[in-house]
């Protein structure tokens, strides 16, 4: 850890400092700029969902903010280190002598300090997690895979939600990011229910 800590700060400090990635991009921008904001790029740029902003206003704004992303990411960086390491999360059905179960997993939150890691875990009909139909609590075990038993679902689309939380109070998500039309949501996977089959949702429309 003490190695790549070192290994982050000399690149940070030594090459991609603000100073020169802004000269980089105002470089580039001066040359490309009339060509991505007019046709055909302009109809081609990729879009934040659920922006009202125009597109040629998205690429000058993300243009702008490469100057600055290397800092948030350097800073992020040293402050998650202290919270449990990000995981991935899965939904699926288990058969059980009373039939099928819903059964939720997610990969052990490595904290890197050795403190100790409790989960939330929360199913809800909304990706916001609102009047979840599972919201439990439970503790990490050994080096156990964590999972989450529970009867099984109506028919539905649902959205799951796996916290992890130190015993310092430091919090993080899953790596899962689910793209709507309402907006993007970090840490929240979606899983369609069919008569006890467990599966992924067609993508968004």
């Amino acid at each position: 850890m003490a190695e790549l800590q070192l290994a982050v700060s000399e690149i940070y400090s030594a090459y991609l400092t603000q100073n020169k990635i802004k000269a980089k991009t105002d470089h580039y921008k001066t040359l490309i700029e009339t060509r991505v904001t007019a046709a055909p790029d302009l109809a081609r740029l990729t879009l934040l969902p659920g922006s009202p902003d125009a597109g040629a206003t998205q690429w000058a704004r993300e243009s702008d903010r490469l100057a600055t992303a290397v800092t948030t990411n350097h800073n992020n960086f040293a402050g998650g280190l202290e919270a449990p390491m990000p995981y991935w999360q899965a939904a699926e059905a288990v058969a059980s002598v009373s039939g099928q179960k819903l059964r939720l997993s997610w990969d052990q939150a490595v904290d890197l300090q050795g403190d100790a890691v409790i989960y939330t875990v929360q199913v809800a009909a909304t990706p916001t997690m609102a009047n979840p139909v599972v919201d439990v609590t439970q503790a990490q075990v050994g080096n156990e895979f964590p999972t989450y038993d529970g009867a099984m679902l109506p028919n539905g689309l649902y959205y799951m939600k796996v916290s992890a939380r130190d015993s310092k109070g430091n919090t993080q998500s899953a790596f899962d990011t689910l793209d709507l039309p309402s907006g993007r949501y970090f840490g929240v996977r979606a899983f369609l229910v069919t008569n006890g089959v467990v599966t992924a949702p067609p993508p968004p429309l």
